[in-house]
């Protein structure tokens, strides 16, 4: 097939700003994902295809992509990135370290997402970087934690070509957000092309480091109705379209010139209960709900046993994840006996909102069936737009003291680590997204003593401690991963889910 024929992409929305240390870069899905185009980053989680033919990730093992190598000192307080020579910007500028110490210097510039990021790397200020000579950087740590590479792999901190950038910044604007979020100047497959109301445009960066990019022109349209865009895909108006859900399958098949693939996400289902909201500040109660799910009747029923159970909000695929540690099994009796202990021994009546997301609400309702049987009910509150869910969170604090949360785009947190992932919803200083509260001492101190247990044994032991303290307290309710969907032509090869750029544009190749 001739590779110049443009890909054709059906997306949700078409973003304006790509850049994601900015809220309105980070928070657009496509925004997000198109700076991944742009921007490699120094290192990546390994893919590969399971016995079911799902894409994942190996968070065990990390890629090297723009660094050479990276290795930390014997004492675990320095980590060294060898940058990768011979690789240039779209202006024809190499990639050094001094580019990746200015990404690093703009996010403590931004104090914004990857000022964050960095700090739970143990990297306290910008200060504690380093340039050993053109393309060896050293990142001084304030513990010895493991985490810094696996926190990489997101897009905050980035790389940019900041030679480029150099004639562009300004007083006014150091850190060049106008700038960079309107153009593109990383070292990735792709630059921007154009932009409009309702579509993207990238091509490909002619002299990427990498391989030769072989679709040289993507094309991406916005259409706000889901069934409009799986119709406009059945009849070859687009080419690939992520998103699609179990309900869109039949009516996909229908098209033999279609293929749907399978990514197991490190996204997932759980309910999150606000444990400042009576009655479920009682531990008893949350325990009864716990006890009360029958989560494997929602795996097959709901999911055709396609997903994988959750036993802890640290995720599958990271390391440190002990599905050991979460203690409450499906036990209706013992649901029974905790609820008459509790505050609430007539059980109570709440709201419960469910995310958008495939099967979300048909689990919801096996959730308020079972429940139902111990005397609690919950009443459904539901939105197929995020954006609203998003808007009322902003506007009106709490929408329900329980929510059903996971992703709906398939992306979930952008890397798979414990201190991320605990930081980020349950942590001292969390990013409070959702204004649920959480409040346990126990587990605040033995939190901040993760990143200084060193590596190894002692990490893996310390991290399954943080896994039983919050498990303990219930206040979420794991369920099981999900699985993104990605319908496309049987001519397009190479499409898979990565963590911070769902559809990997520079690895497709048409057959």
């Amino acid at each position: 097939m001739n590779p110049n024929k443009p890909l054709r992409v059906a997306v949700k929305t078409t973003p304006t700003i790509f850049d994601v240390e900015q809220p309105g870069g980070f928070g657009d899905d496509l925004g997000s994902d198109l700076f991944g185009s742009f921007y490699d980053q120094l290192v990546g989680p390994k893919t590969f295809f399971d016995v079911k033919n799902y894409s994942r990730y190996d968070w065990h093992n990390l890629n090297n992509i723009l660094s050479d190598k990276w290795w930390f000192s014997e004492d675990k307080l320095s980590c060294y990135f060898q940058i990768r020579k011979n690789v240039f910007s779209k202006d024809g500028n190499e990639l050094t370290a001094e580019s990746v110490l200015w990404g690093w210097e703009r996010a403590f510039g931004l104090r914004d997402v990857g000022k964050w990021v960095a700090r739970l790397g143990s990297v306290q200020e910008f200060e504690n970087i380093e340039i050993v000579d053109k393309y060896l950087i050293k990142f001084n740590l304030t513990h010895p934690n493991p985490a810094l590479p696996r926190l990489m792999c997101q897009n905050a901190p980035s790389v940019y070509d900041i030679e480029a950038l150099k004639g562009k910044l300004n007083d006014d604007d150091p850190w060049g957000t106008s700038i960079i979020g309107a153009e593109s100047f990383g070292f990735g497959p792709y630059v921007l092309n154009g932009v409009s109301e309702d579509s993207v445009s990238i091509k490909a960066h002619e002299n990427y480091w990498k391989h030769d990019v072989n679709i040289k022109n993507i094309e991406m349209t916005r259409i706000d109705n889901h069934d409009d865009a799986i119709d406009a895909l059945i009849n070859g108006k687009f080419d690939i379209m992520p998103g699609v859900l179990d309900s869109d399958l039949k009516k996909i098949s229908t098209n033999n010139n279609l293929t749907v693939n399978m990514n197991a996400m490190h996204a997932g289902m759980f309910l999150h209960l606000d444990p400042e909201f009576a009655p479920l500040d009682d531990i008893k109660v949350r325990q009864a709900l716990a006890h009360a799910i029958p989560v494997n009747e929602i795996i097959n029923e709901i999911y055709n046993n396609q997903v994988e159970r959750w036993h802890s909000f640290v995720k599958l695929e990271s390391p440190g994840y002990d599905h050991s540690t979460w203690p409450y099994e499906y036990n209706i009796d013992k649901a029974i006996k905790l609820l008459s202990e509790s505050s609430a021994p007539d059980g109570f009546e709440s709201d419960f909102y469910v995310f958008p997301g495939d099967g979300f609400v048909e689990s919801a309702g096996i959730i308020v069936d079972a429940l139902s049987k111990i005397g609690i009910k919950l009443n459904i509150l539901a939105s197929d737009d995020v954006t609203d869910r998003n808007r009322q969170m902003r506007e009106n604090g709490h929408v329900a003291p329980i929510m059903m949360r996971g992703s709906t785009d398939g992306r979930g947190m952008r890397v798979a680590e414990p201190m991320y992932a605990f930081y980020h919803d349950f942590g001292p200083g969390r990013m409070r997204l959702f204004p649920f509260r959480y409040n346990n001492e126990e587990f605040f101190t033995e939190l901040k003593k993760l990143p200084a247990v060193g590596h190894g044994k002692n990490w893996e032991n310390h991290v399954k401690k943080l896994q039983i303290i919050h498990n303990n307290d219930a206040v979420m309710i794991p369920i099981c991963n999900q699985i993104y969907k990605i319908a496309h032509v049987i001519d397009l090869e190479g499409c898979r889910h990565l963590p911070d750029n769902r559809l990997p544009f520079g690895d497709m190749h048409w057959r």
